[in-house]
């Protein structure tokens, strides 16, 4: 097993293309995962570009954010109905997917990053991007500055 030092030499990831994309992956906001903290206008924004992403297609999330939801809960029961009511759906995570987040992740750590946390931006980034399908979220600094190629669907500044 070879322990790369950076990315030269690695072979570049090739984004799988599914045969028709559809869908918009999303992120989950804060709100979701602490409603009684997270209420106003970006609350508000993510509701609404919620319902316009359901009705454009079906609302994508990954076992990421599905973990991140399930914060707000206390039995996984709840969960289950609550992504049963919004009919998410969630496909598995491509390899390509995984392979990317852990390769952006090492870049920003020899960039200096140094916050642990952001790994789960990097998942769902990857996945966007190596779907080719728009993200939906309200902080895609990282992800942007990581994984260029996503599209984001953010709120109007």
């Amino acid at each position: 097993m070879r322990r790369a030092g950076g990315l030269a030499g690695l072979p570049k990831a090739r984004p799988a293309v599914p045969a028709e994309p559809s869908g918009v992956p999303v992120r989950a906001a804060p709100e979701a995962r602490f409603p009684a903290r997270h209420v106003g206008v970006e609350s508000d924004w993510s509701q609404r570009q919620l319902e316009a992403a359901a009705v454009r297609g079906p609302v994508l999330i990954n076992d990421v954010v599905r973990t991140e939801l399930s914060v707000g809960f206390l039995h996984k029961e709840e969960v289950n109905e609550a992504l049963a009511i919004t009919q998410a759906e969630m496909p598995a995570m491509p390899r390509e997917a995984l392979f990317l987040a852990a390769k952006v992740f090492q870049l920003y750590l020899a960039a200096g990053g140094t916050r642990s946390g952001v790994l789960p931006d990097f998942f769902v980034g990857a996945h966007a991007a190596v779907a080719r399908l728009p993200l939906l979220t309200r902080d895609i600094r990282r992800c942007r500055a990581y994984i260029p190629t996503v599209q984001p669907i953010l709120p109007e500044m």
